[in-house]
């Protein structure tokens, strides 16, 4: 809507990944589904669990696990575990199955792309973080926070980093135009 205007507009992406990143996402499986489903990917994730403990420690994760799901059988509960576990899961699932139908297009202004450097990323998986500039206009570019995920590209001491490279980018990028703070905010 700014563009439209003809405000300049500076683009700022933090640790974000390409639509393209939650394509496996897309798919749909029917609400009733979903619980049993949970319930039973939590079973299989006990056991790979308990297949790296020894076998004297299984019984308390048995007995954990036995209550948690006992517990879905008083659903008023407002703590319970496994519920809020679910319905986290369930708004996870929901946001990945709408970005992967985000589409991508060209954006004419400049992106500065903010990326959570230290944050694992496994070799299988491609990391799409970086080609947000290639989606922008002239002068967009890729800086690197020695950060572990994007929530701590909001907390000292990576801020003030982050803070540092927003202020040089919108410097060099409104050089010729009074830009109040409002207007960046």
């Amino acid at each position: 809507q700014l563009l439209e205007q003809g405000q300049p507009v500076t683009l700022v992406v933090m640790d974000t990944w390409h639509p393209s990143t939650y394509r496996p996402h897309r798919i749909r499986l029917p609400m009733m589904a979903g619980l049993p489903l949970f319930v039973l990917w939590r079973g299989i994730r006990t056991l790979l669990a308990l297949s790296r403990l020894p076998t004297k420690d299984w019984i308390p994760v048995f007995q954990h696990y036995y209550k948690k799901l006992m517990s879905l059988s008083h659903p008023n509960r407002d703590n319970n575990e496994l519920m809020i576990e679910f319905h986290d899961e369930r708004v996870t699932r929901s946001t990945l199955q709408a970005v992967a139908r985000y589409d991508v297009r060209k954006y004419p202004g400049c992106i500065l792309n903010i990326v959570a450097s230290n944050r694992y990323v496994a070799r299988t998986v491609t990391d799409t973080r970086h080609v947000w500039p290639e989606f922008g206009g002239e002068g967009s570019k890729t800086v690197q926070v020695a950060a572990i995920d994007s929530g701590q590209l909001l907390v000292t001491p990576h801020v003030e980093e982050v803070t540092k490279h927003l202020q040089a980018f919108l410097a060099e990028h409104n050089q010729n135009q009074s830009v109040p703070l409002a207007n960046v905010i």
